[in-house]
Formats: structure tokens, C-alpha cells, sequence
């Protein structure tokens, strides 16, 4: 295929003065109109349903994120190939299912000329009645240690049953968000029309929030950005495979109105929630998702994995995944809170 060619329209650094100025009055406006009529905030705390119990997408791997698309009832999944190279050279796998996690197609995304995609941390679905388009990490590049890639900049595509996608395919159209930032990856929230970037840059995890729209006409002005709020430490492990890292990373994160969601987890079968205020990255709440020894959870591996949004007319869902099962017989967990404050 042919290298797609993009706009290459000056990116804004948010570090920079330009990125100071932008002014936050229209996006708290917004909201706090959006919150005159209905509550909604998540309230993390609140009773936690099954949408997808130990299911079988793909046996062969660990689902790393999921999205939906609200209008079909449809659910993508981005998955690392069954390669044994596939976590450094980028190559995933996007699973397409109904509801109930029965897979009804899929498409590869593969690496070309030493340049692959990324971790696949985090899908975004973004549903029209007449069109569908995904975004994913893109144009990774391999970390420090070796062992994983990711994104440096946003790819939005559209799904095709059975195709193979490069980081060179015309039809995949890229976005270059903050130049110079790796780990990119983002989420759409449905209730703004919004997309949230998140991204390191110069060492640190920060978040920028923009209109979708003028992500989509390339026009990167972000209304909000913050840091990273640090994350949870966990005192010590329920129940530790042998060699399993204590290491606490973000697996997943949802922006929905004002706030948003970080699911953050170590490979010890400990994870977080945890809320925060969408301007400011203020933390408002946070509980543990850990289960503890349970016949709820018999398998060997159990690990978080993505975050997202599900809608169905003017009730809203906050999902997020667990990997379980064993190697080569893997499972996927999708639970769900729906209590709003």
C-alpha cells in the first residue's frame, strides 16, 4: 500500500506558553450545564455487575483493552498477536464481538521497516450511524528494557474483517498530538464528545483533553491537561505468582463528562480505581478492585486490563477487564458500575 500522507499542521507541546493560554471556560461551562440536569459522577464505590464472565475472545493471548460501539452492540477488543516477538515489535490484534463476547471478525496491525504499533493499553470506538472508526496507538517504538513497544502517535482507522494494516497503509490516518511524547495512547468520552490523550513527555505521565472534532479536522488545541496523579501503592501481595512483578502501571482509563477513570494494577492481582477531576487531575475517590482469595477468580492469572464507557440511551456504564485464565486458555472479565452521584 501506499504510506498514507497527513497533514503535518504544527502540533501544540503543552509545556509551551501557547498550550497556558488556552482557555478552560468553555469546557467547564459545558460541563456544568451537562450537570445541571443529571448527576455524573461515577460513584466508584457502588455495587460492581458482570457484563462478560471468563469468556473466551482469543485463547491464544491477553486482551490489553476494549471498547464499545453503542449504536451496533458491538464490542472491540486489542489483543498483542500469538507471536513470541509481538510485544516488541508492536503487532496486535483487534477481535471484534457482539455483547455476549462471541467473536464476529477481526483484523491484524502489523509492523513494517522496524516500525510497529504499540501495546494496544488502550482502544477507542468512535460510532456514527454511518461510519466507524477506531483509534490506536501507532508509530511505536521499543522501550529502554526491550520487551515492549509503544505508541508516539494516534492512528485513526477504520475496521475491516480479515485485512492487515501497516503503519504505512493509505487508509490509516495519523495524529500527532504533542511531538516529542511516547506511551500514547487515548480514550473518547461519549458524553463531551472528547478525546483524552494520554502521554509521557520529558519523564512524566500527563493527560490532555480535546474537542474530537478538532482532533479530527487537526486542530490540536487542548481545553485541560494535568500530571499524573500518583498512583496507588498496594502493602503487599493477596497472592503472588512466582516472578510476578509488583510494579504498579495504568491498564486502562475512561473520561466521561467532568471526570475521569484510571485503573491502575500490578501483575499480583492488585488493581485501583480511581477517580479524578477531568481539569485538574484532582483524585475524588478510589477503591481497590482486589478480590482476594476467591472462588470468583480460580484461575492461575488474573490481571487488569482497559477501561471504557458503555451507553445505552441515557444510562451510562463504567467497564473495566480482567485477563484471566491460563496460558493458552486465556479469559476475559468485563465488569461494570453503573451508580451515578
Amino acid at each position: 500500500m501506499h504510506e498514507q500522507q497527513w497533514n503535518r499542521r504544527r502540533a501544540l507541546t503543552l509545556g509551551g506558553r501557547a498550550a497556558a493560554a488556552v482557555a478552560l471556560t468553555p469546557f467547564l461551562a459545558g460541563a456544568r450545564a451537562a450537570n445541571a440536569s443529571a448527576p455524573r459522577r461515577f460513584d466508584i464505590a457502588g455495587a460492581v455487575r458482570p457484563l462478560l464472565w471468563n469468556t473466551t475472545i482469543r485463547p491464544g493471548s491477553v486482551i490489553q483493552s476494549f471498547g464499545f460501539d453503542d449504536l451496533r452492540g458491538h464490542l472491540y477488543f486489542a489483543q498483542l498477536l500469538e507471536e513470541i516477538d509481538a510485544a516488541p515489535a508492536g503487532r496486535l490484534r483487534v477481535t471484534k464481538t457482539d455483547l455476549a463476547g462471541n467473536v464476529l471478525g477481526g483484523m491484524v496491525l502489523r509492523d513494517r521497516r522496524g516500525v510497529g504499533w504499540g501495546h494496544g493499553m488502550s482502544i477507542a470506538v468512535e460510532s456514527t450511524p454511518g461510519d466507524l472508526r477506531l483509534w490506536v496507538e501507532v508509530d511505536g517504538a521499543v522501550r529502554t528494557d526491550g520487551l515492549d513497544c509503544t505508541g508516539r502517535a494516534l492512528a485513526r482507522i477504520p475496521f475491516a474483517d480479515g485485512a492487515t494494516f501497516t503503519p504505512e497503509s493509505a487508509v490509516i490516518e495519523k495524529h500527532w498530538l504533542v511531538r516529542g511524547a511516547t506511551d500514547v495512547t487515548c480514550a473518547l468520552d461519549p458524553a463531551g464528545n472528547r478525546l483524552v490523550q494520554r502521554y509521557v513527555l520529558a519523564g512524566r505521565a500527563r493527560y490532555a483533553v480535546y474537542s474530537l472534532d478538532d482532533v479530527i479536522a487537526r486542530s490540536y488545541h487542548p481545553v485541560a491537561w494535568f500530571t499524573e496523579p500518583p498512583l496507588p501503592t498496594f502493602p503487599g501481595s493477596i497472592r503472588a505468582a512466582p516472578g510476578a512483578s509488583g510494579v504498579v502501571e495504568v491498564q486502562g482509563y475512561a473520561p466521561y463528562d467532568r471526570h475521569m477513570y484510571i485503573l491502575a494494577a500490578n501483575a499480583r492481582d492488585e488493581a485501583y480505581l480511581t477517580a479524578v477531576d477531568l481539569t485538574t487531575g484532582r483524585v475524588v475517590q478510589r477503591r481497590s478492585l482486589d478480590s482476594g482469595p476467591s472462588a470468583s477468580f480460580p484461575h492461575v492469572h488474573r490481571k487488569a486490563e482497559g477501561m471504557a464507557i458503555q451507553r445505552a440511551g441515557d444510562s451510562a456504564r463504567l467497564c473495566y477487564g480482567f485477563a484471566g485464565g491460563d496460558r493458552g486458555a486465556r479469559t476475559t472479565t468485563i465488569s461494570y458500575l453503573d451508580s451515578l452521584v
